[in-house]
């Protein structure tokens, strides 16, 4: 327990006695700062560095998303409805302040016991482009959890050849995260909301983004079962104003008639 009440520690190790963190720890303290007032995100509060490791810190809470969908009493449709609100409440928060998050899934959304939605754990040490060839990168930095399950836009993975994975010179500092965009923020969160509105189904894996990826005139035919279940049962609750990747999330967007295959192009 903290002064301020229970922490969430991570701890990483440092393997590489030339590795500067000082960089890393920056970009830490600078998305605090830049998310102090933004009352639905929660990013690392403090950042211990000793010679031997890193220690990230935040708030405590006890349930994630991931945890509230398989705990009793389940959620009503209105209260998944709210948590969505929420959601895209978040990423506008986070568009405003120009934070992209880089990892937005269930295990990364904190609710609270009158479910308040805060999203936390913000990628800035992990890379914005991965391997499409090599998993390994996946699971290390996306899959800690054995999941399986892969919420990150389709244009984060790239051929190994290439990607400049490893700094050139020892100590050198490389900006992993550079390249993000809320776009991708936006496809993560369109993922989410499928798990939220199909009783905590995985819409995606590794194997099949990187299919999406490459296969994109077909991608109709690769999307999961659960998409039509979602789509059609839920998305008109969000049909007249919500997501579109090419603009801003702050603005009311007007709606007529809107199919639902255009509705899922915006999340993806």
């Amino acid at each position: 327990d903290h002064a301020e009440g229970p922490s969430v520690l991570k701890v990483f190790l440092l393997q590489d006695p030339s590795f500067s963190i000082d960089p890393y720890r920056d970009q830490v303290i600078q998305i605090r700062d830049l998310l102090w007032n933004a009352y639905n995100c929660c990013p690392f509060r403090r950042v211990y560095v000793t010679s031997r490791c890193v220690i990230l810190s935040r708030p405590f809470q006890k349930y994630t998303l991931y945890d509230r969908l398989s705990t009793r009493p389940f959620l009503t449709d209105i209260e998944k409805r709210w948590i969505a609100y929420h959601l895209f409440k978040a990423l506008a928060q986070c568009e405003y302040a120009e934070v992209c998050h880089g990892d937005l899934k269930t295990q990364n959304i904190l609710v609270s016991s009158y479910n308040w939605i805060q999203i936390t754990d913000f990628a800035s040490f992990k890379p914005a482009s991965i391997p499409s060839d090599d998993p390994s990168y996946f699971t290390f930095f996306f899959d800690t959890s054995l999941r399986l399950s892969c919420y990150l836009a389709p244009e984060r993975f790239c051929a190994s050849q290439e990607l400049n994975l490893h700094p050139t010179l020892p100590g050198e500092f490389m900006d992993v995260s550079k390249g993000l965009t809320h776009a991708m923020d936006i496809f993560s969160l369109g993922c989410v909301l499928v798990e939220l509105f199909t009783e905590g189904q995985c819409p995606f894996t590794y194997e099949l983004l990187v299919k999406y990826k490459y296969v994109r005139k077909y991608s109709s035919l690769l999307f999961p079962p659960i998409f039509d279940h979602f789509l059609y049962d839920y998305i008109n609750a969000f049909r007249p104003k919500y997501v579109q990747a090419s603009i801003s999330l702050e603005e009311p967007q007007t709606s007529e008639s809107v199919d639902s295959d255009d509705v899922i192009a915006k999340f993806v």
